[in-house]
């Protein structure tokens, strides 16, 4: 769901950081992922990785229009439909379209920092529409009526 209005991200935290398991809970996530992740890059170039990641997004970034160009000409000759927001309202609005042109009563939708961004949940809620997060951490947020706390783990606090 969205973000609650009237609470920044700033209280938010304020509140959860007043919970002494929040920290614990938090840190033994980050440390045990730290863990892993260490694991599997064993014997691994992680510096050359990250140089070579950092350029490939460099240079996605400096030819984005003709990326998009080609993604969206493939996506378009496959049936699908494309549509290139100039701004959060536009493309809440087109995805309402969609929604009512199928008459559709939920959609199910999976992990989107990008529709958590433009309040897309929000938005079909005020329609009527009843909105599933299929990915779990997102989906315990979603029945908290909480926004994600973070980026991959939205219920890490939890």
């Amino acid at each position: 769901m969205s973000e609650p209005r009237g609470r920044t991200f700033e209280e938010r935290a304020h509140v959860l950081l007043e919970r002494p398991e929040i920290g614990r809970n938090v840190g033994r996530a980050m440390d045990r992922s730290a863990r892993l992740r260490e694991a599997v890059f064993e014997g691994m170039d992680v510096e050359a990785m990250r140089d070579a990641g950092e350029a490939i997004r460099a240079h996605t970034v400096a030819n984005l229009d003709r990326y998009l160009g080609e993604w969206s000409e493939r996506a378009i000759a496959r049936g699908t439909r494309v549509c290139f927001a100039t701004d959060a309202a536009e493309a809440v609005a087109y995805i309402r379209d969609v929604v009512r042109g199928h008459r559709a009563r939920s959609v199910v939708k999976g992990k989107s920092m990008a529709s958590e961004e433009i309040g897309l949940n929000h938005a079909l809620e005020v329609d009527g529409i009843d909105v599933v997060e299929t990915d779990l951490g997102e989906y315990i947020q979603q029945i908290a009526h909480e926004p994600p706390v973070h980026i991959t783990v939205p219920a890490i606090h939890r």
